[in-house]
């Protein structure tokens, strides 16, 4: 229809009219963009929300995960620690120094309160394994650009290469873990024996490699254990933004 009246108009030479179509047809063409353009914004917003409700729902997992995964490993340090303080009278040396000549001062591991469980406390570990499928799901979807907190966004990727090195740093636990399981099947001790910690220490007085292996267990462990709480602080940060963002 308009494409006729248009014909007719420049047959008919009326300039003036074949303008004010031009302006409709311009006109209703910019109105379709900008509906399509509210609409696309509309459904990034859906989105965006509910991606932010998934990525919330993984990082209170990740919250339970990281107490969890805190709790053993203290449970382990703090076994450890009171072998150590049968043997020398004193706690194990609660400071760290880095290769920056830092020096970082350990919180102190609570007692150990399982008496019978030694053997399996010493050597005991758990990893974190962490929920990622919200951050995993945006990333192969393409649809990163939803999100229009870009400060939120580079935090959220600051948080799981943390993770991604959390997991790394576990893996060079392991190696702490094995070469004590090794020193202490040598020296005659299973995981399920039932055994004190002064029992334990008899064990560990007369056996130097079993003595310095589960020191060196207990050491690489003040790292890990100052990750997680890094990793939980950050989490604990990024749920109370998130919350800010959802509507």
């Amino acid at each position: 229809m308009l494409l006729r009246r248009i014909t007719q108009h420049i047959k008919d030479q009326n300039w003036f009219a074949v303008l004010i179509d031009f302006l409709i047809v311009v006109i209703g063409i910019l109105l379709a963009l900008q509906i399509a353009n509210w609409n696309e914004a509309r459904n990034n917003l859906v989105k965006e929300n509910e991606f932010y409700k998934h990525l919330l729902k993984n990082l209170e997992s990740d919250l339970i995960e990281f107490d969890t995964t805190l709790k053993y490993s203290e449970w382990r340090m703090s076994a450890i620690n009171q072998v150590n303080r049968e043997i020398t009278g004193k706690d194990i040396p609660h400071v760290l120094v880095t290769p920056f000549n830092e020096v970082k001062t350990i919180k102190p591991t609570p007692k150990f309160e399982y008496e019978n469980a030694a053997p399996t406390a010493i050597g005991f570990f758990a990893t974190f394994e962490g929920h990622r499928s919200a951050f995993d799901a945006l990333i192969s979807s393409g649809d990163i650009g939803i999100i229009r907190n870009k400060s939120l966004l580079q935090e959220l990727q600051e948080y799981y290469v943390k993770i991604e090195g959390l997991d790394e740093m576990e893996i060079r636990l392991t190696v702490f873990r094995d070469q004590l399981h090794s020193e202490r099947s040598k020296a005659g001790v299973a995981s399920p024996d039932e055994m004190t910690i002064s029992e334990l220490a008899k064990i560990v007085a007369n056996n130097p490699p079993f003595f310095a292996s589960m020191k060196g267990y207990w050491h690489f462990s003040e790292f890990h254990r100052r990750t997680l709480i890094a990793g939980k602080l950050s989490a604990e940060q990024l749920i109370t933004k998130i919350k800010s963002e959802i509507y």
